[in-house]
C-alpha cells in the first residue's frame, strides 16, 4: 500500500511490529488559564522573551513540496484558508480520511511514532482512503538551522503547515497526532472542516511532556507557570531549549490552537482524560479510546515462561533502577530496551545473576518475548497514559504486574489483570500470587484484550467516533 506524505512517498506494509526500539510514549498536561506575570521573576522572564518576540510576527512559514520537490505554498501566516467542502463519504461507508503526525527523532524511538502506523494500516484494512501527511525529524534535523528554526517554531506554534495537502486530498475528516516539533498548530484555525486530535501525552502544559521530575510527579509549571519549565531546565535538561515550550504554553489548555479549534480530542486512558479535564478541557469534547495490538504474531495460549519481563525506555520516570534494586533474588527478570540509564541499568545487572539486560529490541520481536515470560513488570513512576507494551501484555495473555501511579496500574486493579505494588514488598508478594493464580488472570488479561484493546474493537469505535464528528459538523 502507498501512503502519500508531504514530504517523501514511500511505501510500506505498517503494523504494531515496525523495525524500531521498543520505548513507551511519552505524556503531557496542560494549565489553566493564568493572568501573567504573577511573580517579580515571571514578570522578568517573560519581559524579556517578549524584546524577541517582534521578529517572530514577520515569519513566514516553512516551504511546503510535494513528494518531486516542487514548492507547493510559501504564503505568510494565516493567508491560507480551505474552502468549505461537502463531506465526500462513499457509499459503502468508507471515508476518506487524513492523518497528520510529526515522527519523533529515531535517536529517541518512539512507541507513539509505532501506534500511528498501526492505526492508518488498521482504517486502510477497513476500506478508507488514508492519506498520512508527516514531517519526518530524521529528515530535517541535519540542517544547520533545524534547531533555531524549530524552537521559533514551537514558541509561536507556527512552522510547516499541512494545508495546502489536505485541500487536495479533501478527507472528511483530519486526524492529529503529533505537530511537535517540525508542524505548525495554526494551520488549524483555516481548516474548514471536521478535526479529531490524539493527545498521546501532557506537551501542552508539560515542557517534558510527564508531568514528572526529579524522581516525583511535578506539575510546577501548571500551578506556578511555564516559566518554572526553564528554572527547572525540564526539555532535555537544558534552560534554553525549555524556552520556546514554555512560551508555548504559558497559557495551558486554552492556549493551545489545536486543542481549541478540534471538534473531538481522544485520550488514551482515564486518567489523562480528567486531568486535562481538571485543566480546563471541556469534558464533552472528549473521548476515551486507548490503543490497540493486532494480535497475530502473539501465543495467548502458550504455558507461562520462568521469566518476567520488562520491555520500555531506560529512564528516571520509567522506575527502571527502583525496579531493579528491589528485585527479589528468587524470581528471574529480563530487561528489553534503550535509553540515557543503560550504562547504569548494564553495570548494576552485571552483578545480579537473577536480573538479565538483553538491550534494544525492535518490536517485531516483542510478540515472541511476552509470550514466552510469565508476566510484564511496569514499573513507571509518572503519570503515563496508555503505553502500548500493556496491550502487548495483554494480547499475550500475560498477567501485568504494575507500580501505583500510572494509568496501567489503573486498568490492572479495574479489570484485574494483575497486581499493584507500592514497595518492594509488595512487589515480592504481588510476583508471588500471580504465578501461584496464574490461570484466572492469564484469562482476565484476554478477556480484557479482547472486550477493548484489539484491532477490531478500537476500529469499529474511530469510526463511530468520526461518523459523529462529520455529521455534527455537517448540521452547523
Amino acid at each position: 500500500m502507498g501512503w502519500r506524505v508531504s514530504t517523501v512517498t514511500w511505501s510500506a506494509t505498517a503494523s504494531s511490529g515496525s523495525e524500531e526500539n521498543r520505548t513507551a510514549g511519552s505524556g503531557h498536561a496542560s494549565p489553566g488559564s493564568w493572568a501573567f506575570p504573577r511573580t517579580r521573576f515571571e514578570k522578568s522572564f517573560w519581559t524579556s522573551v517578549r524584546l524577541h518576540l517582534p521578529a517572530f510576527g514577520s515569519y513566514r512559514e516553512s516551504t511546503v513540496t510535494d513528494a518531486s520537490g516542487s514548492q507547493l505554498v510559501d504564503t505568510p501566516f494565516g493567508d491560507c484558508h480551505s474552502p468549505m467542502h461537502p463531506s465526500e463519504q462513499r457509499m459503502d461507508g468508507s471515508l476518506r480520511i487524513a492523518v497528520v503526525h510529526s515522527f519523533y527523532s529515531s535517536q529517541v524511538p518512539s512507541g507513539e511514532n509505532n501506534v500511528v502506523l498501526a492505526q492508518v494500516s488498521a482504517l486502510e484494512s477497513r476500506g478508507h482512503d488514508v492519506r498520512l501527511i508527516a514531517q519526518f525529524t530524521d529528515e530535517l534535523e541535519s540542517s544547520g538551522t533545524y534547531k533555531f528554526r524549530t524552537a521559533i517554531n514551537v514558541a509561536t506554534q507556527r512552522g510547516t503547515s499541512p494545508l495546502n495537502e489536505l485541500l487536495e486530498f479533501k478527507p472528511d475528516v483530519v486526524h492529529v497526532h503529533n505537530l511537535f516539533p517540525n508542524f505548525s498548530k495554526t494551520w488549524v484555525d483555516s481548516w474548514n472542516g471536521p478535526i479529531v486530535a490524539t493527545l498521546h501525552n501532557f506537551r501542552p502544559v508539560c515542557a517534558a511532556g510527564t508531568l514528572y521530575r526529579d524522581g516525583r510527579p511535578c506539575t510546577e509549571c501548571v500551578d506556578r507557570g511555564s516559566h518554572r519549565s526553564v528554572v527547572n531546565r525540564c526539555y532535555r535538561d537544558s534552560a534554553i531549549a525549555s524556552i520556546p515550550l514554555a512560551i508555548q504554553t504559558r497559557s495551558g489548555v486554552r492556549g493551545d490552537a489545536l486543542l481549541r479549534r478540534a471538534d473531538r480530542i481522544i485520550l488514551l486512558a482515564d486518567r489523562a482524560q480528567k486531568m486535562f479535564t481538571s485543566l480546563g478541557l471541556e469534558e464533552h469534547r472528549t473521548a476515551l479510546l486507548p490503543n490497540f495490538v493486532d494480535q497475530h504474531g502473539f501465543a495467548p495460549h502458550s504455558a507461562p515462561g520462568s521469566n518476567w519481563t520488562y520491555i520500555g525506555r531506560l529512564t528516571n520516570e520509567k522506575g527502571i533502577l527502583s525496579l531493579i534494586n528491589s528485585w527479589p533474588e528468587n524470581q528471574h527478570l529480563r530487561i528489553f530496551g534503550d535509553g540515557p540509564l543503560r550504562a547504569e541499568v548494564e553495570s548494576i545487572t552485571s552483578l545480579l545473576p537473577h536480573v538479565e539486560y538483553h538491550g534494544s529490541v525492535p518490536s517485531s520481536h516483542v510478540a515472541r518475548i511476552l509470550s514466552e515470560s510469565r508476566g510484564l513488570v511496569f514499573s513507571s513512576e509518572w503519570p503515563e497514559g496508555a503505553p502500548l507494551v500493556y496491550v502487548e501484555a495483554l494480547a499475550a495473555g500475560r498477567p501485568v504486574i504494575a507500580r501505583e501511579g500510572n494509568s496501567v496500574a489503573d486498568d490492572v486493579l479495574a479489570h484485574g489483570t494483575g497486581l499493584v505494588y507500592t514497595d518492594s514488598n509488595q512487589l515480592t508478594s504481588s510476583l508471588l500470587d500471580v504465578t501461584q493464580n496464574w490461570d484466572l488472570f492469564h484469562t482476565r488479561a484476554l478477556s480484557r484484550f479482547n472486550e477493548t484493546y484489539s484491532m477490531d474493537a478500537w476500529t469499529t469505535k474511530l469510526e463511530n467516533l468520526y461518523n459523529s464528528v462529520i455529521e455534527r459538523y455537517e448540521q452547523r
